[in-house]
């Protein structure tokens, strides 16, 4: 479409102005406003939170765990949240725009809000998450709190952990005691023991970008 290159800050909110205001259409843009749908560029750990938050707000019809797409899948939804079979929530616990993989357990005094649990994930008792997304096999372990995060698959976080906005625990990050995160406007991998680390999303240890946005086979 260009012949030229140039940055633009924030993709998602900033590409039209910067287009509009800028030399190179000169005088003419020409657009198609979809009426129904959703679109999302999935290509960095953020467009991937972002996106997985909007389908458990209902944001991305009609693409939302309804569909089923995978022959294994079992979704059924009630109230405001998506829930497979085999699914096991304390009668205590509180659920608001949640997503929830078979085999997946939320223990008691539990509050989950915007969030996505991958199949075979522990939320022990006391445990807040929020506008989060967790892959299969990961267990929040009791009194921790996840918030605007994202943990890969086969993880454990420690009794009393804290994550602050936009961390991220690459798949099978060992962690031997509790954590507690700085928040970040961008997002942070954390390696063992709740560092940083000098991975970044094209990083080959991390599943690809987008693939469990609307699946949570692992």
């Amino acid at each position: 479409m260009f012949t030229e290159n140039f940055d633009i800050d924030d993709l998602r909110h900033s590409f039209v102005n910067e287009v509009l205001t800028s030399d190179l259409l000169v005088k003419h843009i020409y657009a198609f406003t979809p009426k129904t749908g959703y679109a999302s560029n999935i290509s960095s750990l953020d467009e991937f939170w972002r996106a997985s938050v909007d389908m458990t707000q209902g944001l991305t019809t009609p693409f939302d765990p309804l569909l089923n797409i995978e022959t294994d899948q079992s979704f059924l939804k009630k109230g405001s949240t998506w829930r497979e079979k085999g699914v096991k929530v304390d009668e205590t616990a509180q659920l608001t725009n949640v997503v929830l993989g078979s085999g997946a357990i939320v223990g008691e005094g539990a509050i989950l809000s915007n969030c996505v649990i991958g199949r075979n994930c522990v939320i022990s008792s006391s445990v807040k998450i929020e506008d989060s997304v967790l892959l299969c096999n990961v267990t929040v372990n009791k009194s921790s709190s996840v918030h605007r995060s994202i943990i890969f698959g086969g993880n454990e976080l420690p009794e009393g952990s804290r994550l602050a906005a936009k961390s991220v625990l690459p798949a099978n990050t060992r962690i031997s005691s509790a954590i507690t995160t700085t928040e970040s406007s961008t997002f942070t991998i954390y390696g063992a023991n709740g560092n940083p680390t000098e991975q970044d999303a094209e990083d080959d240890d991390l599943p690809p970008i987008g693939i469990y946005l609307y699946r949570t086979r692992c």
